[in-house]
């Protein structure tokens, strides 16, 4: 085999947050006993994957066997993932990493259980490869999954979103997401249902037969071709080219996409292409530069806002720390607090109250005043953010053309901040399963966690 060390060599973190490749002599020496031998190939490896698969419960040196090769898998979907999105989103792979590259190759377990460890135990030798099935499941973990959507990154295939979205749903999102004319949303779901008559229809039929589907690809030209069949009988319009058909499912999807995005309360990152904020980045790139230009300033703004995001929370939590009165110095020493047991850990106001030594629900509620408490970081946040938005502007444009754009970069900004707390405020009406949902709340609790640390 040319490349075996996979087998015994692990790919984990320091404690500096670097990769590090270590060599386990007993993977070692149990694997060259066994495979050495063999010729390296993808047919090959398939195989040495399932026969170590099936003793690995028995015989620990063929676990860290496949846990050395997974670590490289998870590294290869990490590279990926920042070679496709890394520089246009602001975010590197050192960033990726801790997510899921958290194996330290020990033998013994721990009550914590490293995602290689789940992925193995997982894995289905007959169904799909054992690097196919890594991919996956690394693109499907829950905090990486959390972490890329706050730089507008949303993993799912276009295939896949436009599988598992219904016309009722679609009708929703392109009337009260993006506010498209009846006739266009009309035209978009005779689009999907004829995309559901044969790709869906395909994918089920497949899977009824036990076979093993994968990743959603794109449809065939003959695909494409049944679908326009369908898609002009329903419109009753002219023939319509198979690119063009895929151009549309396309464009459908995206609109599709940017809802799951704005959904899942991320920042709205894409919003900076929008009509409103465009003359922030047209002002800001030069035309030869533009691309290079726009990313250099999605990648400093997004850092400054989550600064500005603090010193708003650090504001607006001093203002209610301030008092004379015993009493107002008693409840601005629970009110971290109980904001920590609201935001973090998704604890009842009744709870709240039986925590911090107040008697009922509604003196929580008075405590709080949450709807205040937004409103102050909304101030604090649109003063801080656009001073350094002007900063940063003032590095790519000269003055005359900043000054133009004041009243602008104001509009944009405050647009945004208005969504960012509209989603903080809807996650506080709804009963949750899981807390720190939008980055409104995660931010807060990690500003909050930094304070008991002091």
């Amino acid at each position: 085999m040319e490349t075996p060390w996979r087998y015994w060599q692990l790919v984990r973190l320091d404690s500096s947050g670097n990769t590090r490749t270590d060599e386990i002599s007993k993977a070692k020496n149990y694997f060259e006993q066994k495979y050495l031998s063999v010729e390296d190939s993808d047919t090959i490896d398939r195989a040495i994957a399932k026969s170590l698969w099936q003793v690995m419960t028995a015989e620990i040196h063929a676990f860290l066997c496949l846990r050395c090769y997974v670590s490289h898998q998870i590294l290869q979907v990490c590279l990926h993932l920042e070679r496709q999105f890394g520089s246009n989103y602001g975010f590197r792979l050192e960033e990726l990493l801790p997510y899921v590259l958290d194996d330290d190759g020990k033998e013994s377990q721990s009550t914590y259980q490293p995602l290689s460890h789940q992925i193995l135990q997982k894995f289905d030798p007959d169904r799909s490869s054992l690097s196919t099935w890594t991919t996956k499941l690394v693109k499907q973990h829950r905090e990486l999954n959390a972490f890329l959507l706050q730089y507008g990154v949303y993993l799912l295939s276009d295939w896949a979103i436009l599988n598992d979205t219904s016309t009722q749903k679609l009708q929703r999102v392109l009337s009260d997401f993006h506010q498209l004319t009846s006739k266009e949303i009309a035209s978009a779901i005779a689009l999907l249902e004829s995309y559901h008559a044969i790709y869906r229809q395909e994918r089920l039929r497949q899977r009824q037969q036990g076979r093993a589907l994968g990743q959603c690809q794109p449809p065939t030209i003959e695909q494409l071709q049944q679908i326009a069949t369908i898609l002009i009988k329903r419109l009753n319009g002219q023939a319509i080219a198979p690119d063009a058909i895929l151009h549309r499912l396309q464009s459908l999807a995206q609109l599709l996409r940017q809802h799951r995005v704005h959904a899942r309360g991320n920042l709205p990152t894409t919003s900076l292409d929008a009509p409103s904020t465009k003359p922030i980045i047209e002002a800001i790139a030069e035309p030869d530069e533009e691309t290079e230009g726009k990313t250099n300033f999605l990648q400093k703004y997004r850092q400054q806002l989550l600064a500005s995001l603090d010193q708003a929370f650090e504001k607006a939590i001093a203002v209610r720390l301030e008092g004379k009165t015993a009493k107002a110095q008693q409840r601005a020493k629970i009110f971290p607090l109980a904001l920590q047991l609201f935001h973090c850990q998704d604890m009842a106001m009744g709870e709240i109250a039986t925590r911090v030594g107040l008697k009922a629900q509604f003196e929580v509620t008075r405590l709080l005043k949450l709807k205040e408490f937004r409103a102050d970081v909304r101030h604090y946040l649109l003063q801080i953010l656009q001073s350094k938005v002007r900063d940063l502007a003032a590095d790519h444009i000269d003055l005359e053309r900043l000054t133009a754009l004041d009243s602008e970069i104001a509009a944009a900004l405050e647009e945004q901040i208005d969504s960012l707390l509209h989603d903080a405020e809807s996650e506080a009406k709804t009963t949750k399963s899981y807390t720190t949902e939008t980055l409104f709340a995660r931010r807060l609790c990690l500003y909050l966690d930094s304070l008991e640390r002091v």
